[in-house]
């Protein structure tokens, strides 16, 4: 639940730096990467495993499921209305 906090609270960050949501596909592509990256930041920083396999204390981070969780966000994003010009 933490790393998850983490994850929702990066896009809370990055929308008050910006002054406003994600504006492009791209845009959201990249605001999802960022969050999933924190997500595996908060495991890492407790020393543990990720439940959703973004970093693993032995292993580091998986950066091809990183990228798919990101991409998969913004297919859903999109798919409910998402500006994604």
């Amino acid at each position: 639940m933490t790393a998850l906090t983490g994850h929702e609270a990066q896009h809370g960050v990055r929308n008050a730096e910006l002054g406003r949501t994600p504006n492009s596909r791209v845009d959201e592509r990249q605001n999802e990467h960022d969050a999933y990256y924190m997500q595996g930041l908060v495991d890492e920083g407790l020393g543990r495993n990720s439940t959703y396999g973004i970093y693993s204390v032995k292993n580091g981070y998986n950066w091809n499921l990183v990228d798919s969780y990101a991409d998969e966000s913004t297919k859903i994003w999109c798919a409910n209305g998402g500006n994604c010009k």
